[in-house]
């Protein structure tokens, strides 16, 4: 009885000084959490691995509760050396249970003791079936005595004051289901705030588990239940979730191999892997359990040869180069990392960048034509894709409609970080939910107080905010001041109308602050921001500002370290109406319809492949060199095109905009349109002799073509880099998009100054005259055309110029290729002037084509 009320003293000290204790963590309210996050996505303890170190890669992937691994109470109470080993933890390590293996009161109550000020609760283990833990009379012995565990939890939840400390258990279930079902209702009678269950018995292994057995024992309870086993995708967690009613799933195994798993990934993403070297580097995790995890990440994307090299890994560098490797090949599959770590990615990406390049040059693409040409354009083409890939990979920048990450920001930063920019369509009065526009999501550190604000900018003040914060005196008050005078604030601008920001960080497990009626905020989120306007379309702005409003309601920095995981979708329409236009609910205003336009367009040169395809197979141009290579420039626009539609299907798959695809497509565009030009030259240096009769002119092609080629790539780059901030437009809205429109024009210079000449030696041929003329006149408008889009880019309205140039671009291409493919149809009039003119021979045109590209290649080796 003496030890009875000495614990309860121990406990009564404990909850009275809380607030005074050095530890300054946030408790969170277990039961709460339950209530206002169904399903509740939590990792399962699990030995050895769920340590500190990876709880906080899960919790940067939507990890709502983190449960430490198993620890065996009676050694954590009896053993210093054992507590520092087996439990580790910090202020941001929210919310956070501690399981325990105990077979007695004393022991449970004691070790709950020690951790209560550094975690949520505790759980006993009655599950784990292990000898050394059944030796022990832990884990699942405790179940051959029903009346034992349930008198153990009662006697426990009396001496844990706290009534809002979660204490929980994890069970497997018994044969018979009716016994399962006593136990659990005798756990919550003895005062359990939830109860998590295995869906597999002791001595079952990998059983599948019944879904119907969640659904039984959550009929029969009041408190919440969390279901565990066979959990393998985040369809799965939903599926427990809807068809048993459990308020919460747990998940272990698949944890280990996809950490992102609860963000949706079918896989571990790219990023994943690096955000784990972190986080191992800096918490020193020991090399045999860092070296285990990047096992099971990589588990399912290695053949046997790589899985062998893995396993003979022995130090940590060599690892990093490994792993560094192996992702760069994959980031292809998984897309963009969302934030790589900047010094990993220089120390162990970039020392090995050639290995990309060497990846992306497909077999498939080397000339089996015998067009040696083709191969150097290729090996040009995708060795400039890779050093466009790793841009991607280092920028900031992520165009999406769904933006996530972390914000780690102190006194000496900017005080504004931009984080997206989106454009909302015009709200229909008649149908508001279907056209308005929403931003929601989630933004928590575990903070409870304000350490700065989520602002929506419109884009009339964009400009005069961000001259503000550049320059070198900035104020949080003259930042501030338009959003002054025109957001609601509850404590200090109430007679303000406009619902323009958010207090951040938002609680965790509960809506924000800022949120008056919890009606409005999208279910399963903290904060929603609904936009609506009947006059226009608008673009917005997403920022967060690192200022916070004193006791006088003046903005002042927020002085302190602050760290806050975000994650945030911006889209048009209601998010419970996506299917009724799927095309457009996930697309930025100015980029709606551009899928249907590129799948047209994909279609339209599909076609046109197809007729040149049989054209060059059934006309006197079969072996002409310039036929083929015509060929494969309209397979360069399909390609172009197909990479634009993947591109915005996975806009409207998973929100996500995929940046290297959006620039390798830029590179595409461009390399086929320089192709083209030099095309066209070289159609009009050669007319209708063959280069063997211009030595001079051969020369000087074979020098300015790569030149140009060269000049033209490095240009598309060089605008990859120079993009307007936040916004998507075209690459001739940059500077170095200036620079390619003035190489078109030097390449129109040379076009018709070569037709001039060959019109000159066609002066005894009206016929062929004729068909030069109309042939210059007819490509001279298509290499001017997209100059004077560059001259008039500006009389375009933001939210229509990037659909607009696209749509003209397609368009004039299409035209322009089109028309040369009809000049290789088997009864088109160039087979009736070629065939008139005695002196043309295609033997000598395909030779001089053949000593054409040997000068390329010489070319190109010796730059």
């Amino acid at each position: 009885m003496l030890k009875h009320y000495r614990g309860y003293t121990i406990w009564l000290l404990l909850i009275i000084s809380r607030d005074t204790m050095t530890n300054d963590r946030t408790k969170i309210n277990i039961a709460e959490l339950f209530s206002n996050s169904a399903p509740l996505k939590i990792s399962a303890p699990m030995v050895r691995y769920s340590k500190l170190s990876f709880r906080r890669l899960l919790r940067l992937y939507g990890c709502q509760l983190c449960f430490t691994p198993m620890i065996y109470a009676k050694c954590f109470i009896q053993s210093e050396k054992a507590r520092r080993a087996d439990f580790s933890t910090d202020a941001s390590d929210l919310p956070l249970i501690v399981q325990f293996a105990a077979d007695n009161c004393d022991d449970f109550v004691k070790a709950a003791e020690i951790v209560y000020t550094q975690c949520d609760g505790v759980d006993l283990n009655c599950g784990c079936p292990k000898r050394k833990t059944l030796d022990a009379n832990c884990g699942s012995a405790l179940l051959d005595n029903a009346s034992h565990l349930a008198e153990l939890i009662k006697q426990s939840r009396l001496r844990i004051l706290d009534s809002k400390f979660s204490i929980s258990v994890k069970i497997r279930i018994y044969e018979n289901l009716k016994d399962t079902v006593d136990l659990c209702q005798k756990l919550q009678s003895a005062g359990i705030t939830f109860i998590n269950v295995h869906g597999r018995t002791v001595e079952q292994r990998h059983e599948p588990v019944d879904v119907e057995v969640f659904k039984v024992i959550k009929d029969s309870l009041q408190i919440p239940v969390v279901a565990n086993g066979d959990v393998r995708s985040l369809s799965d967690v939903h599926y427990y979730h809807q068809h048993a009613g459990v308020e919460g799933v747990m998940v272990a195994r698949a944890l280990l191999e996809n950490p992102a798993l609860f963000t949706g990934a079918d896989k571990t993403p790219a990023d994943c892997f690096f955000h784990w070297m972190k986080f191992a580097e800096a918490d020193n995790v020991p090399f045999t359990r860092f070296h285990r995890h990047i096992s099971f990440m990589l588990e399912k994307s290695l053949n046997k040869s790589q899985r062998a090299e893995l396993a003979e890994i022995r130090d940590s560098n060599q690892l990093f180069t490994f792993v560094s490797k192996t992702v760069a090949l994959a980031l292809l599959n998984f897309g963009v990392p969302l934030s790589i770590p900047r010094k990993l990615l220089s120390v162990h990406l970039f020392q090995d960048c050639n290995i990309i390049s060497i990846f992306l040059q497909p077999n498939f693409l080397q000339p089996s034509i015998d067009m040696a040409c083709v191969g150097v354009l290729s090996n040009c083409f995708f060795t400039s894709s890779s050093l466009i890939l790793l841009i991607s990979i280092s920028s900031n920048v992520v165009e999406t409609v769904k933006i996530s990450g972390r914000w780690h920001h102190g006194s000496g930063d900017p005080l504004l970080t931009l984080l997206a920019g989106f454009g909302f369509q015009k709200t229909d009065p008649a149908d508001l939910e279907a056209t308005r526009g929403f931003i929601f999501g989630n933004i928590t550190d575990g903070m409870a107080k304000p350490a700065g604000y989520l602002i929506l900018i419109a884009s009339d003040w964009i400009e005069e905010m961000k001259t503000v914060y550049r320059s070198d005196n900035a104020s949080c008050k003259q930042l501030m001041s338009r959003l002054s005078d025109l957001a609601f604030e509850r404590r200090c601008f109430p007679k303000n109308g406009q619902d323009f920001f958010r207090s951040i960080p938002c609680p965790v497990g509960n809506i924000c602050p800022d949120e008056d009626d919890r009606t409005n905020v999208i279910s399963g989120y903290q904060l929603t921001f609904r936009i609506q306007d009947v006059i226009q379309a608008r673009f917005w702005y997403l920022a967060l500002v690192n200022c916070i409003l004193d006791d006088a309601c003046n903005w002042v920095p927020f002085n302190s370290t602050i760290d806050l995981q975000y994650e945030l979708w911006l889209v048009n329409g209601h998010p419970s109406r996506r299917n009724r236009n799927p095309l457009e609910h996930q697309f930025s205003v100015e980029q709606q319809d551009t899928l249907e336009l590129y799948l047209f367009a994909c279609c339209i040169f599909i076609g046109l492949f197809g007729a040149h395809l049989y054209s060059i197979s059934s006309g006197r141009f079969r072996s002409h060199r310039s036929s083929v290579a015509m060929l494969l420039l309209v397979g360069l626009q399909v390609l172009y095109y197909s990479v634009r539609c993947g591109h915005c299907i996975a806009i409207v798959v998973g929100g996500v905009s995929i940046v290297p695809l959006l620039h390798v497509g830029d590179l595409l565009f461009s390399l086929a349109d320089v192709l083209f030009a030099l095309l066209l030259v070289h159609f009009a240096t050669s007319w209708p002799k063959s280069f063997q009769h211009f030595p001079a002119k051969r020369k000087l092609t074979t020098i300015f073509g790569p030149l140009a080629l060269t000049a033209q790539l490095t240009l598309t780059i060089c605008a990859t880099m120079s993009r307007v901030e936040l916004l998507p437009n075209h690459f001739v809205e940059t500077w170095p998009g200036w620079l390619i429109l003035a190489l078109r024009l030097l390449l129109m210079k040379w076009f018709l100054t070569e037709l001039r000449i060959s019109l000159q030696r066609e002066r005894d041929s009206s016929d062929r005259s004729k068909f030069l003329l109309h042939f210059g006149s007819g490509y001279m408008v298509w290499f001017i055309y997209l100059v004077a889009l560059g001259a008039l880019v500006g009389e375009f309205s933001v939210l229509w110029r990037y659909k607009v140039l696209n749509g003209i671009c397609f368009f004039a291409n299409f035209v322009a290729y089109a028309a040369m493919v009809h000049l290789f149809w088997p009864q088109s009039v160039l087979q009736k002037l070629l065939c008139s003119n005695d002196d043309f021979d295609s033997s000598k045109d395909s030779a001089d084509w053949d000593e054409y590209e040997q000068a390329i290649i010489i070319s190109s080796s010796d730059r």
